[in-house]
């Protein structure tokens, strides 16, 4: 058996606003990666700018 490398290492952490990626490593297609993605769209809110009202954003 060979050994194949996560797609997660710990040292590439750092302190900074991110980005989020869903994907399905075999390529299929499901609502549950399209509801995981959304998902990160809620938490990325803060990579907008915004105006003071927080209607309108850049991004």
């Amino acid at each position: 058996m060979s050994y194949v490398s996560p797609l997660y290492s710990s040292r590439f952490e750092h302190d900074a606003c991110g980005i989020g990626a869903v994907v399905d490593i075999r390529g299929q297609k499901s609502h549950g990666t399209v509801d995981s993605a959304l998902k990160i769209v809620e938490k990325l809110e803060h990579r907008a700018g915004k105006d003071a009202a927080g209607e309108t954003g850049d991004g």
